[in-house]
């Protein structure tokens, strides 16, 4: 979300229920470079929450290496 200065309501809820499908499927949602407000929208409606807060980083770099982290921990785990 690197450079998105304003989230409105509409783009909020649609990444509310993207989060929701991609979590149902399996999948884990990382975002990084979330400017002030859209982490105040994130925080107040929830998504940071849903996310979970590992998942909020601030760099490419951090992203990459949460994924891999996240790799990691599922073949561990025994899942591919």
């Amino acid at each position: 979300m690197l450079e998105v200065i304003y989230i409105d309501s509409t783009a909020l809820e649609t990444l509310t229920e993207a989060c929701a499908d991609l979590e149902r499927a399996g999948c884990a949602v990382i975002v990084y470079g979330l400017g002030a407000q859209g982490r105040s929208l994130f925080d107040r409606s929830g998504l940071t929450e849903q996310i979970g807060q590992a998942n909020l980083v601030a760099t490419k770099r951090l992203a990459v290496e949460r994924a891999q982290a996240i790799l990691a921990q599922s073949a561990a785990d025994g899942h591919a």
